[in-house]
């Protein structure tokens, strides 16, 4: 009786430790959360120290000019959609589209971004941690943009 129950204690501690380290759609739409509420705290808190982020227009930045970037706005906000998470081992893949817009310091509002995304997160020591992130322009659709045009 004594082995049953220790077998199940080390079965149940696993699950707990397989669900906590599992990386999920609500794992990825927490940390975009905190991502878009405060991107330099986001950065400085849960990317890795070699983190690197390639922007739409090709722009490379690692971890200290992401911030840099991030302290000229104030606020990020934006949808995602699209979203697929995968897992591998300790690997998660998350890609998608990201409709985003920032506040400046100064006051004024961006251009809305329309981007696709790919964003790769590593578990480590008990959290999960963004390594890389890429945006490429989200394509664009013609047909909608002629009817635009044409209404006016």
């Amino acid at each position: 009786m004594k082995k049953i129950t220790i077998s199940l204690l080390f079965l149940a501690i696993s699950l707990i430790s397989f669900a906590q380290s599992a990386f999920t759609k609500k794992v990825f739409n927490d940390m975009m959360e905190r991502y878009q509420k405060d991107f330099v705290q986001f950065i400085k808190t849960e990317t890795a120290p070699d983190y690197m982020l390639v922007g739409t227009g090709g722009n490379v930045f690692n971890r200290q000019d992401a911030i840099a970037l991030g302290e000229g706005a104030v606020k990020t906000e934006g949808t995602f959609s699209d979203v697929k998470t995968r897992q591998y081992g300790t690997t998660g893949i998350a890609t998608g589209r990201w409709k985003h817009n920032h506040l400046l310091k100064n006051g004024a509002w961006t251009g809305m971004y329309d981007e696709l995304f790919t964003y790769i997160f590593s578990y480590q020591n008990g959290k999960w941690i963004m390594v890389s992130a890429q945006h490429s322009e989200a394509p664009v659709d013609r047909v909608a943009d002629e009817k635009q045009i044409q209404a006016g």
